[in-house]
C-alpha cells in the first residue's frame, strides 16, 4: 500500500477505514487516486470513466428510483423521512464530493468493482 499511495497516503487510509483495506477497498482507492475507472458491460464493451461522472451517474439513479417509489407510496415508512432528505438535499459538486459519493455508494453495496475476466464463462 505503501508503494501505491506513499507512507502518508497509507496511513490517512488505515485511519479513514478504521480497518486494514480489503482488496477490493485497494481497488477502489486505487481507481480514485488515478479518476479512472474501468466500466466493463459485457453488452457494450469496456468503457473508462472518471469519478464525477461515475458518481453523477449513481446519484441520479438514486434520485429517480427515490422520486418514483416516493410518488407510487411503496416508500416504507421507517425510510420516507431519509428519502425525504435525500431528495431535498442541495445539488451535489460531483467535481470536490463525486469521491464520497462514489466511496458510500461502495460502503453499501450500489457500487462494486469488477475483474474484467468475470464475465469469461469458459
Amino acid at each position: 500500500m505503501i508503494d501505491e499511495f506513499g507512507e502518508v497516503g497509507a496511513d490517512w487510509l488505515q485511519d479513514a477505514y478504521g480497518r486494514p483495506l480489503t482488496l477490493a477497498d485497494f481497488a477502489l482507492e486505487q481507481s480514485i487516486r488515478t479518476d479512472s475507472f474501468l466500466l466493463d458491460d459485457p453488452s457494450t464493451g469496456p468503457e473508462v470513466t472518471t469519478a464525477e461522472r461515475l458518481s453523477r451517474l449513481i446519484d441520479t439513479a438514486h434520485h429517480v428510483y427515490f422520486s418514483i417509489a416516493e410518488k407510487q407510496g411503496s416508500v416504507p415508512p421507517e425510510l420516507a423521512r431519509e428519502v425525504a432528505q435525500f431528495l431535498a438535499a442541495p445539488p451535489v459538486d460531483y467535481a470536490s464530493e463525486g469521491v464520497d459519493v462514489l466511496r458510500t455508494a461502495f460502503e453499501v453495496g450500489h457500487l462494486f468493482l469488477n475483474d474484467r475476466r468475470m464475465w469469461d464463462l469458459d
